[in-house]
């Protein structure tokens, strides 16, 4: 689940984090111990929901951060799972489309 630090012992820096957000602990935990392990993004799934929406303050990291962070469905994380335990790695592809307002 990523609550503590020692969960990212043997993380890679440069990875991409997923994390499967349960009760164990509070929500942004996972996200700043990733970030401070090195992830280059992070990909969260909170089982309860499939999505999830909540508040982060990046400043908890003492710096300012670059990393994205997504949410996926209950779904797309069970796909992620059977992926890396059949031992192929999941490849991700994010587009961001961005409209403006110009009224």
């Amino acid at each position: 689940y990523g609550c503590a630090t020692e969960d990212f012992a043997n993380f890679k820096p440069g990875n991409i984090a997923l994390i499967k957000l349960g009760d164990k602990c509070y929500r942004t935990a996972p996200i700043t111990n990733a970030i401070k392990s090195g992830a280059t993004a992070v990909i969260l799934n909170y089982q309860a929901f499939g999505l999830i929406t909540f508040g982060w303050n990046p400043a908890s990291l003492n710096q300012s951060i670059h990393t994205p962070i997504i949410a996926i469905s209950n779904e797309l994380m069970r796909d992620f799972t059977e992926s890396l335990k059949n031992g192929i790695p999941p490849t991700v592809h994010i587009n961001f489309h961005v409209e403006r307002n110009t009224s």
